[in-house]
C-alpha cells in the first residue's frame, strides 16, 4: 500500500488505485494526490483502517464530523489531527476518550477538561479520576493524570 509513494502522479490521482491502497494501509493517504486527500470516500476508507491517517486529509475533511468520529473510533489519539472546531465539540472529545483514555484531553480545545460530558467520560474510564484544578492560564495545556 505504501508503494503509492513511488507511483506516478497520474496513479496518485486515480481514485480506484488510491482507494485500494488506503484500504490496505490508511497511511498510504500521505502519498495520494491532494484532490484524493479531499475525497470523502478515500479519506473515510483510510481512517477506518488507521485513524492517524486523518493527519493527511484535507483541512476541509478534518472538519467533517463523520470522518473525525470514524478516525476516533479507530484511535482516540486521532483527535490531535482534527479541526479546532471539532476539538471543542464535547461529543467528539468524549469519543476520543472512550477509544483511548483521558490523556487525549490535552489535544482537545481549551476548557474541554471542565466540560461535564468530558468529565463523565473520564470518570467512566476510571472511577477515581478527578479533573485537575482549573488553571488561571487559559493558554496552557491541562496536566492529565496517568492511570
Amino acid at each position: 500500500a505504501l508503494s503509492l509513494e513511488f507511483a506516478s502522479d497520474e496513479l496518485k490521482k486515480d481514485k480506484d488505485i488510491v482507494l485500494s491502497a488506503v484500504k490496505r494501509d490508511g497511511r498510504a493517504l500521505e502519498f495520494a494526490a491532494n484532490e484524493m486527500k479531499n475525497d470523502h470516500d478515500i479519506v473515510i476508507a483510510a481512517v477506518t483502517h488507521n485513524g492517524m491517517a486523518l493527519q493527511f486529509a484535507s483541512n476541509e475533511l478534518k472538519n467533517d464530523k463523520n470522518i473525525v468520529l470514524t478516525a476516533l473510533r479507530e484511535t482516540g489519539y486521532a483527535l490531535v489531527h482534527s479541526s479546532f472546531f471539532l476539538k471543542n465539540d464535547p461529543k467528539v472529545v468524549e469519543t476520543a476518550i472512550k477509544n483511548s483514555n483521558c490523556y487525549v484531553v490535552q489535544y482537545a480545545g481549551p476548557g474541554m477538561i471542565q466540560n461535564k460530558i468530558v468529565q463523565a467520560a473520564c470518570h467512566s474510564m476510571d472511577e477515581n479520576w478527578v479533573p485537575p484544578p482549573q488553571s488561571s492560564h487559559s493558554s496552557t495545556v491541562p496536566s492529565i493524570p496517568f492511570f
